[in-house]
């Protein structure tokens, strides 16, 4: 009886384990939405739902191939040897689900990069099936910011940018009437480390039109929209003086007139000759009198245009100091946002644990300048082998705006940096490192970009202002004697930032400057 007991049992565990090895994998048929920053599951289901014996599972990028899983598990646990860094502690398997046949991958922090195909792959002793599936990745944008860039002619200028945006969105500008001026626009779109599109798009706005104006982005994958809208003052047209116009046009009329006159002159020159030649005094008398009459008749139409053009030049001139009135009256609008800028005046000073040894930096901590090496600790904070120096206190948020004298220096680079940048060895000075900054390096002034962008200058700046806005992700540099913005970048800032500063190879110091008001 006990042995048939145990025949039943072994037959059973024979066709349980046969019917488990032969098995079938399914995906979802439509490809699957991840939204970027997000959170998206790979769904992966094993028919029947039990897990066969010695399996392993692998989900594979189609780009990477089978060498490289994106996620791998295997004798019942997960395998992350071979995971590019790209996927590094963003994938995990709903493992108390996986005996129960669901193999579903869980990504997370969607990136524009994970778009694309994937494979579900699934082995157990001699035997495996896969199943292919496909990820579309969409991400919305921050919400737009309408600016006046400018003025065109006797219209204005207007610019919406927005960031974060993935694919390509289209920009729709609407006026206050409810008309479509899409037309008119120009658009671009500039691609960040992460793929993602930066989106700016300008439009040309004549005088008298509708002064609202509204700029709408849509994502037409996701089916998300995200707009501004900006109220525009009569001030902000340009009263442009008509006096140029109307003085080319007074001087044509005189010298025609004037050419005229001497057309007439000579004209009548060439008679009196004629007359010499002549016997006839009758015919010379009444030459005499036309030249009289021709010569009155000059004489009152300059007197004439003479008084025109004397009242038109005191129009003008009465037209060109009311232009003048005009210009003071917006000279304030531009001196209240740069008083604003500087209402954020921060107390920035140096911190000598940071410095090189070939810096030096005052007593008071304000100044730097390059100079012979000093025995200094080599302790974590300091760069060792380029001459940079931080300042004391980091940012993590608000707004903050310090200034720093540059004059009569030919080599130098302030700004901000992160706080997690690289101190030992030779660290690249550009943004991708960390480093977001304005400088000259004999000529001409650059930036911290990929390619040194050069910087137009309209005068030497003295005095270099930094104003970095940490919720808004904006560092912008000016010349502080003029007033003059220079350049903006726009960051993501991660983690806390510190100001930043090389003196370069001349013996001038970098100061930090108080602000004045």
């Amino acid at each position: 009886m006990f042995l048939l007991l145990w025949i039943l049992v072994w037959i059973f565990h024979v066709v349980t384990a046969e019917a488990v090895t032969d098995f079938a994998v399914t995906g979802p048929p439509n490809p699957i939405m991840g939204v970027v920053k997000g959170n998206v599951v790979l769904d992966c289901q094993l028919v029947p739902a039990k897990a066969p014996q010695n399996m392993e599972v692998r989900w594979i990028n189609v780009v990477n191939g089978y060498n490289s899983p994106v996620h791998m598990y295997k004798e019942g646990a997960d395998d992350l040897t071979f995971q590019p860094s790209a996927y590094r502690g963003r994938t995990e398997l709903f493992l108390n689900e996986v005996a129960q046949g669901n193999l579903s991958l869980r990504l997370k922090d969607v990136q524009v990069s994970d778009g694309g195909e994937y494979k579900c792959f699934v082995a157990s002793d001699e035997k495996h099936h896969e199943v292919k599936l496909t990820l579309n990745v969409a991400g919305t944008g921050r919400q737009p910011r309408i600016e006046m860039e400018g003025q065109t002619g006797d219209g204005i200028s207007l610019g919406c940018r927005s960031e974060g945006w993935y694919p390509q969105p289209p920009v729709l500008w609407v006026d206050g009437d409810g008309v479509n001026v899409t037309a008119q626009q120009q658009t671009t779109y500039q691609p960040d480390p992460q793929g993602l599109f930066t989106v700016s798009s300008s439009i040309g706005i004549p005088k008298h039109s509708p002064n609202k104006y509204t700029c709408v982005i849509n994502n037409v994958i996701l089916k998300e929209t995200q707009e501004a809208h900006i109220q525009i003052a009569d001030s902000f047209f340009p009263n442009v003086s008509r006096w140029p116009i109307v003085f080319w046009i007074l001087f044509l009329l005189i010298v025609a007139a004037v050419t005229l006159a001497v057309w007439y002159h000579r004209k009548l020159q060439n008679k009196i000759q004629g007359l010499k030649k002549s016997d006839g005094i009758l015919e010379h008398q009444r030459l005499l009198d036309d030249m009289e009459q021709e010569k009155r008749k000059v004489h009152e139409e300059c007197e004439e245009l003479q008084w025109s053009y004397e009242k038109k030049i005191a129009t003008i001139i009465a037209e060109h100091e009311q232009f003048k009135k005009q210009v003071e009256q917006w000279r304030p609008l531009v001196q209240s946002e740069w008083n604003r800028i500087r209402s954020y005046a921060a107390h920035v000073k140096m911190d000598p644990e940071t410095a090189n040894a070939c810096l030096m930096v005052s007593p008071d901590r304000l100044s730097v300048q390059a100079g012979d090496a000093q025995n200094v600790p080599n302790n974590p904070e300091r760069f060792d082998s380029v001459p940079y120096v931080l300042g004391a206190d980091g940012f993590t948020e608000g707004a903050h705006y310090w200034e720093v004298k540059v004059a009569d220096k030919s080599y130098w680079d302030v700004g901000i940096t992160k706080g997690s940048v690289q101190r030992k060895g030779m660290p690249e000075l550009c943004a991708d490192a960390g480093f977001w900054t304005i400088g000259k390096d004999g000529e001409p002034y650059g930036i911290s970009d990929a390619q040194r962008s050069k910087v137009t200058v309209t005068t030497s700046p003295g005095t270099i202002g930094v104003f970095l806005e940490v919720e808004a992700g904006r560092v912008s540099f000016y010349n502080a004697d003029d007033m003059f913005h220079l350049y903006t970048f726009q960051v993501n800032f991660p983690e806390k930032v510190y100001p930043f500063f090389w003196p370069g190879w001349d013996k001038s110091p970098l100061t930090v400057c108080p602000v004045k008001n």
